[in-house]
């Protein structure tokens, strides 16, 4: 093959897997451009055994794989930012422990019985936070909106309780 084939066959693959694995502060012709580069690296393994198109295929999809997977993550530009910012929305599991402490008030802590307490709520929540209550007493993650909404709920239900 001529360099103009090479070249060509490079730019062809360049721009065709470019727009797959664009990202955040990685738009498709700088992932063309780095494609190209991963290329014409390529040029020094290759055996010859082989289509050249096929190889630098396969090389710079690989490579690509590996160039999003390092730089994927920026959090201090662009839309990789907004990425990290959503992300901060959820919060730390937790335990029911942290939630009993944090919806009773103290002079009720040392007179209730904790498996009182537990059952009321249990018989006493909203099927639609059920879920989510259940998802914090097994120690996952919940956003801080149904969190909150599921801090209201218990109030209310431990002072019904101790109406």
């Amino acid at each position: 093959m001529t360099e103009e084939q090479v070249v060509s066959t490079i730019l062809k693959i360049s721009s065709r897997l470019a727009n797959k694995y664009t990202f955040p502060n990685f738009e498709q012709d700088d992932i063309s451009q780095e494609a190209f580069i991963i290329g014409m690296e390529a040029l020094d393994r290759y055996d010859g055994i082989r289509p050249l198109e096929n190889f630098l295929s396969i090389h710079i999809r690989n490579r690509l794989k590996n160039f999003k997977r390092d730089h994927y993550y920026r959090p201090d530009e662009g839309k990789a930012e907004e990425i990290q910012r959503g992300k901060k929305k959820l919060l730390d599991a937790g335990n029911i422990d942290d939630m009993r402490a944090f919806i009773i008030a103290k002079e009720y802590a040392s007179s209730l019985e904790e498996r009182e307490l537990l059952e009321y709520i249990d018989q006493n929540l909203s099927t639609s936070l059920r879920g989510d209550y259940l998802r914090f007493k097994n120690e996952q993650p919940l956003t801080k909106t149904k969190k909150s909404h599921l801090v209201e709920e218990l109030r209310a239900i431990v002072e019904k309780f101790y109406a």
